[in-house]
């Protein structure tokens, strides 16, 4: 009886390893894997950039005010805290604008204006190549 015993915990030990096909155990074994399925599979929705810069300024709203905490704004968008921080880094910085000082003359004003225009086309470029990829990455699958 006890014979019987060891062999259906054997049995049960290795139903409960999950062994890949092409592992040395499962060649030795001869025996084919046993799939494990994940107890829940949660849906992976993709937003796009334009989506997620609009949740993270209506949480920005709510807390600036203080009428929400960060949690609660972070609840009432639907995203967890993990997110709201990966998209935030992500995120693409915006620069406050240049000064102007009034003791500047006007060509020096303009090369600083025109310094500022091209730091903006160049994020704008840079905004715009991802979302262009994102779209291609989209169209592609």
């Amino acid at each position: 009886m006890t014979e019987e015993n060891n062999v259906d915990h054997e049995k049960q030990s290795k139903e409960a390893i999950d062994i890949k096909p092409e592992s040395p155990v499962a060649m030795i074994e001869g025996k084919k894997p046993i799939s494990v399925k994940p107890a829940t599979s949660a849906k992976v929705v993709t937003k796009t950039s334009r989506d997620r810069s609009k949740i993270l300024d209506k949480i920005a709203s709510l807390t600036e005010n203080g009428k929400h905490t960060l949690k609660k704004a972070l609840q009432q968008a639907g995203i967890s805290k993990r997110t709201y921080y990966t998209w935030k880094k992500d995120a693409p910085r915006v620069e406050a604008p240049a000064k102007v000082n009034p003791e500047m003359s006007l060509s020096e004003e303009i090369v600083q204006l025109e310094a500022e225009n091209k730091r903006y086309r160049k994020m704008l470029a840079d905004k715009l190549r991802v979302e262009n990829a994102d779209l291609r990455k989209r169209l592609a699958s």
